[in-house]
């Protein structure tokens, strides 16, 4: 009779001391994926991703306005041009509209004789020397002068100014110029308002009537410049009738 030998069936792999280390292994793996260890207890995702954003930095906020800057600013050559400016006779009114930096040449009307120029008896000139500059310069509303460029050929030099302004009871009354370093000192003068501000920060010409005269050497050249700088209109003083106290005509 044959022997029956029984046969042994094959071991489950979880089975017995090493299948218990294993199961622990996967149970560890699990928990450290559905729950990180850097949460807090009871933290939510979506509180999570919430602390995420409240820690993330604000942006900067805008650089302020500096309040001076409202009645003055900064002199800067740059606002008559990079490039030098022909060395010839001119007026060179500059400014700001809102932030942007404005220098145009006045000229005369075509046919006008220019301002009153005077000069010296004792010395002839002819018209090639002096100044055809405009009588008067007229500043819109809105351009905000501040500085006015004085142009000449580079034989004739600019030795005195004067700046008056008129008042509401028609007196004229001297104003204190700024003399601003050039960007052409051979043959260009800037003149300014002295606020009190600093020797390089000169104040917006406020609307009014002024004059501007001019001192140019040789020859004793002497020049006067109205400059009408316009403000705003005034507000309508004018009231709406009050209604009658009777009330509407009966019908």
């Amino acid at each position: 009779m044959n022997q029956i030998n029984p046969v042994s069936r094959p071991s489950f792999p979880l089975e017995g001391r090493g299948g218990l280390i294993i199961t622990v292994i996967l149970l560890a793996i699990l928990l450290a994926i559905l729950k990180p260890w850097s949460s807090a207890p009871g933290e939510t995702a979506i509180e999570r991703a919430g602390s995420s954003a409240s820690a993330a930095p604000s942006p900067t906020p805008a650089p302020t306005a500096d309040p001076i800057d409202a009645i003055s600013r900064k002199y800067d050559p740059l606002i008559f041009g990079d490039r030098e400016l022909q060395t010839d006779w001119g007026l060179w009114p500059a400014g700001y509209l809102t932030s942007l930096g404005f220098a145009m040449r006045a000229e005369p009307p075509p046919g006008s004789p220019g301002a009153t120029a005077s000069a010296s008896p004792q010395t002839p000139t002819s018209s090639a020397d002096v100044p055809m500059w405009p009588s008067v310069i007229k500043i819109n509303n809105g351009n905000h002068l501040l500085m006015m460029g004085i142009s000449t050929p580079t034989d004739h030099t600019v030795n005195g100014i004067r700046l008056t302004r008129e008042g509401a009871d028609g007196v004229w009354a001297d104003i204190d110029v700024l003399l601003l370093p050039p960007p052409w000192p051979n043959h260009f003068t800037v003149v300014g308002i002295d606020g009190g501000l600093g020797p390089d920060r000169p104040i917006f010409w406020v609307p009014g009537h002024y004059r501007l005269d001019v001192g140019i050497v040789p020859d004793a050249i002497r020049r006067s410049i109205e400059i009408d700088v316009e403000g705003p209109p005034a507000a309508s003083t004018t009231t709406a009738p009050a209604p009658s106290a009777a009330g509407p005509p009966r019908p």
